[in-house]
């Protein structure tokens, strides 16, 4: 700021037309600062645990940080960071191929709407979590009870919908509903591909289930290894 007012003096002892010279400085100053405010929070690269390999990674330096006000999530890497507490009250949809770090001591719950999911992942749709070395970021994701709607699961389906593809890697997971499946399809919807390398997962439905399809849905692929 110092540097901008010295600029403008500058200009203005050197014969520069006084209004015309301020007036475009003071625009392209807050033009500047309008856009810095505008760009999404950004998070530096973040180390990340693959159970896989198991090593430990380092996501893209473009990873996002979450907020807490998202409604979609696309095509990319995000990060709950550590310290982090995000409260969703409305259904988080992942749009296209998703990465969640859950930083260790971060906490991320998310509850559906409209009788949709907690975190609508479905069709081509795909969501990986993982965790790092503590494993104790955590993420709670319950579906709407949306009557006459029906239910979402927790992740997954949509009322009616199969799950997409969900790869849990880490941290603590706890997914819930009653007519939806924990993970993987809504009310009648078939489980889609779940599949599990590591963490913890704390998965239930009253009447559909805890990992796989909903109520009267199909069960989908499973894969649990971790």
């Amino acid at each position: 700021m110092a540097a901008f007012l010295f600029s403008l003096s500058a200009r203005r002892r050197a014969g520069w037309p006084w209004g015309f010279s301020c007036k475009a400085a003071l625009a392209a100053f807050f033009g500047a600062l309008l856009l810095a405010f505008s760009l999404p929070a950004q998070a530096q690269a973040t180390s990340y645990y693959d159970p896989v390999s198991g090593s430990t990674l380092t996501s893209p330096a473009s990873t996002v940080a979450l907020t807490g006000s998202e409604t979609t999530l696309t095509t990319g890497w995000y990060v709950c960071d550590s310290g982090s507490t995000l409260n969703y009250s409305g259904t988080l949809t992942v749009s296209g191929t998703v990465n969640l770090i859950l930083a260790d001591g971060c906490s991320m719950s998310v509850t559906g709407s409209g009788g949709d999911a907690g975190i609508d992942v479905s069709g081509a749709n795909s969501l990986t979590l993982y965790g790092q070395t503590a494993g104790t970021g955590s993420l709670t994701a319950t579906g709407d009870v949306g009557a006459p709607l029906g239910d979402g699961a927790g992740i997954g389906g949509g009322n009616g919908g199969a799950g997409g593809t969900i790869i849990i890697n880490g941290g603590t997971v706890n997914a819930s509903n009653s007519y939806g499946a924990g993970i993987g399809g809504g009310d009648s919807g078939a489980g889609g591909t779940i599949i599990i390398n590591g963490g913890t997962v704390n998965a239930s439905s009253l009447n559909g289930a805890g990992i796989g399809g909903g109520n009267s849905g199909a069960g989908g692929a499973i894969t649990i290894s971790g």
